[in-house]
């Protein structure tokens, strides 16, 4: 699993192998397909790029170690936390349409989606 951090450096999420997003607690909170995350009730909630997550206005929400292309100044990443030892397993639900692409903003999101 790849450490998701926040604007300030922190790990603020897990990103699983299979494109399932878990809290720090091992808690479900999202998923990615293709090039768009979604929540558990099949909403488009951002979008997925570089290695990074955008918010439907365009700012960065959270990106990895390897992101590229963010357009904002990455601080510099904390020792992340250690990984869930349990994962909640849910299946994926019927996605709804998705949301028209921004632009990317050179901003840091005020609101995560999750």
């Amino acid at each position: 699993m790849k450490a998701l951090y926040n604007q300030h450096g922190q790990t603020y999420a897990w990103l699983h192998a299979n494109g399932n997003i878990y809290g720090l607690e091992g808690q479900a909170l999202a998923f990615l397909e293709e090039e768009c995350v979604y929540d558990w009730e099949g909403v488009h909630i951002a979008w997925w790029a570089d290695g990074h997550m955008r918010d439907w206005l365009g700012a960065v929400c959270l990106f990895t170690q390897a992101s590229v292309k963010t357009l904002v100044v990455k601080p510099v990443c904390a020792l992340h936390q250690q990984r869930p030892l349990k994962l909640e397993l849910r299946n994926r639900p019927l996605k709804w349409p998705k949301m028209a692409k921004p632009p990317r903003l050179c901003l840091w999101t005020t609101r995560m989606p999750f």
